[in-house]
């Protein structure tokens, strides 16, 4: 079931947050570059399957990262 939230996505209690990336390497504008910017690491693991032609249409990259309070959180790259 789908439940629309307004607010800060980054804020959500959520376990996983799911945004779209293209499969060419860029991974700057609109959220993916939001996460780029506050979780590092996710870019780092993209760019590694980029890299290695391990990243394909309509598959997910999961990749934890931990929340400012420690918490972990799970941020899916998901080829688009």
């Amino acid at each position: 079931m789908l439940k629309d939230i307004q607010g800060d996505l980054f804020s959500t209690t959520a376990s996983a947050i799911g945004h779209g990336c293209n499969v060419d390497g860029a991974f700057a504008a609109g959220i993916a570059g939001l996460v780029r910017s506050k979780f590092p690491e996710a870019y780092t693991a993209y760019d590694a399957a980029v890299r290695a032609s391990d990243f394909r249409v309509g598959e997910i990259l999961p990749v934890q990262v931990a929340r400012p309070s420690g918490e972990p959180l799970y941020l899916l790259n998901m080829a688009t």
